[in-house]
């Protein structure tokens, strides 16, 4: 995705996130305009104001921000109605630390239950995957590698096609091993085309820590690997919060750092040639599935969770950490993914070449985060 081109441009004092206040030197790259023309706005820590900067074309201001360590917002305004940008400050925020491990693993039978904090989580001793989350039964879960297609064209007329993602790479999980480590339950097991470990630790917050490590047995263009998990039809509502390219993005952006959709949302997508204006948003358009809001990639969140009511299971970031969900009769589906790339839309893929990583054989995917079930009051 790209930003227009913005006349301002603020940097920012890294030294001074967690201060009293929020130090900016502001670039003023308009030709001909003294910054003061724009009216500046302050949103925070429980107030607004309103000021103006001095600065010539090509110069700087430098301003202060009295945040006491909250998010604020800072809105260049043209006097003529419209913004000429919007920047959104908050103290820095840390990747999720990594609670401390505690609670009790035991047999049940077979499976395998890891317990702690009130949460239960249940590992099948048959296939070694994570089969139920508190009350929850996880339907799938299982590593995927999304290759890149070659689907997708510029249509200008017809009905809207809806272009599946490929098929994943990865096929006929056989479990090896279980055993009880003093790191957790590893669990060894091999597919067709990779081999290696899954490993849970119950943290005693009541949060299930996952990781993996796969040595890849066939060659691979992904377009995004992870693991995939799925829940039941009813887990219809996605949220999540994640880190952006850009500080701030409008409430209706199919990119806003947080949001919430429901996989029923939306409207049948319908063709729209190029004379017609669309008659509302394209993340709001629906296939069969789902929208494109609740379909699109969710790239380097810090959580997000699959609810019903007020039960979710949530997926915290450890690392980079993104999510692409997915939804229909059968149930809700969301790729857990420690890789991702921009595609093969025949326009974007120039750019996002550069971001492309291919398997090579032997080649390792790791990954890890905590998934946590939340049973609600």
């Amino acid at each position: 995705m790209k930003k227009s081109y913005s006349p301002i441009r603020v940097n920012v004092d890294s030294d001074s996130r967690d201060a009293s206040e929020i130090r900016l030197d502001i670039e003023n790259n308009q030709y001909f305009s003294d910054l003061n023309r724009l009216d500046i706005i302050l949103k925070g820590a429980g107030r607004e104001e309103y000021f103006k900067l001095n600065a010539k074309p090509g110069e700087s201001a430098e301003l202060a921000l009295p945040l006491n360590g909250e998010a604020g917002e800072l809105i260049f305004r043209d006097p003529r109605g419209f913004e000429v940008d919007h920047f959104r400050f908050e103290p820095e925020v840390k990747r999720e630390a990594i609670p401390a491990e505690g609670g009790e693993i035991r047999q049940d039978g077979r499976d395998w239950l890891l317990i702690a904090n009130g949460k239960e989580y249940r590992v099948s001793g048959k296939t070694g995957l994570l089969c139920r989350a508190g009350g929850v039964p996880v339907e799938n879960f299982s590593l995927n590698i999304i290759k890149m297609n070659s689907a997708g064209e510029t249509q200008m007329h017809g009905a809207p096609r809806d272009y599946a993602p490929e098929s994943g790479l990865l096929s006929r999980w056989r479990l090896k091993q279980i055993r009880n480590t003093d790191a957790g339950l590893a669990v060894r097991g091999r597919y067709r085309e990779a081999a290696g470990e899954f490993r849970y630790q119950i943290m005693e917050d009541g949060s299930l820590k996952v990781s993996y490590d796969f040595q890849i047995k066939k060659k691979a263009e992904p377009r995004q690997w992870g693991l995939e998990v799925a829940l039941p039809a009813d887990f219809s509502k996605l949220s999540w919060e994640r880190k952006g390219q850009w500080s701030w993005y409008p409430e209706w952006h199919i990119g806003r750092l947080s949001g919430t959709v429901d996989s029923g949302e939306g409207i049948p997508a319908e063709s729209t040639g190029p004379r017609d204006l669309p008659a509302h948003q394209w993340r709001l358009d629906r296939y069969a599935g789902a929208s494109n809001d609740f379909r699109a990639t969710k790239r380097d969140i810090r959580s997000a969770s699959l609810s019903r009511g007020a039960e979710s299971l949530t997926v915290r970031a450890l690392e980079t950490t993104h999510i692409r969900c997915s939804a229909d009769r059968k149930g809700s589906r969301m790729l857990i993914a420690g890789y991702s790339n921009g595609g093969s839309e025949r326009f974007l893929r120039p750019h996002a070449a550069g971001n492309d990583n291919p398997l090579g054989f032997n080649e390792r995917i790791t990954h890890s985060f905590l998934l946590e079930w939340r049973p609600g009051p």
